[in-house]
């Protein structure tokens, strides 16, 4: 997956599972001018002003590539999704002929493939919440 796919993804993910407000996730230093947003890293001497009083955050985290943020989409969906007799969520990876691939189902969603874990989950999140996933 290219960095553009991956940003796209991401978007997706945060936008439609997550619900993301593209609000900063501000650490703060004791000078607010040295403070930075977690997710996209700019700081308020980045942008000349205190990083809470800039423009909305522009970058997602990276579900698709960090699996610890693609664990916090997993928990989401399955605290979102209905509990029933004989549903459940798999991530396994397999080995094809072409190399190794990430396989995640979630209950009334349709399984999808990836390179990686965190991008197979994201996809698997998007499928369930009705976002056509390109393959």
């Amino acid at each position: 997956m290219t960095d553009a796919e991956r940003l796209v993804l991401n978007r997706q993910v945060a936008e439609r599972v997550m619900g993301w407000d593209h609000t900063h996730d501000i650490h703060e230093c004791e000078d607010p001018w040295y403070a930075y947003c977690r997710t996209c890293g700019l700081s308020g001497s980045d942008l000349g002003v205190r990083a809470w009083d800039a423009t909305p955050c522009a970058m997602p985290p990276d579900y698709a590539g960090d699996i610890r943020a693609a664990w916090t989409v997993l928990a989401v969906m399955i605290a979102r999704l209905p509990t029933e007799v004989g549903l459940q969520t798999q991530l396994e990876v397999s080995y094809q002929a072409h190399g190794q691939v990430w396989y995640c189902h979630l209950p009334h969603g349709r399984g999808q493939l990836a390179e990686t874990a965190p991008e197979a989950i994201c996809r698997a999140a998007l499928a369930v919440v009705g976002v056509a996933v390109p393959a």
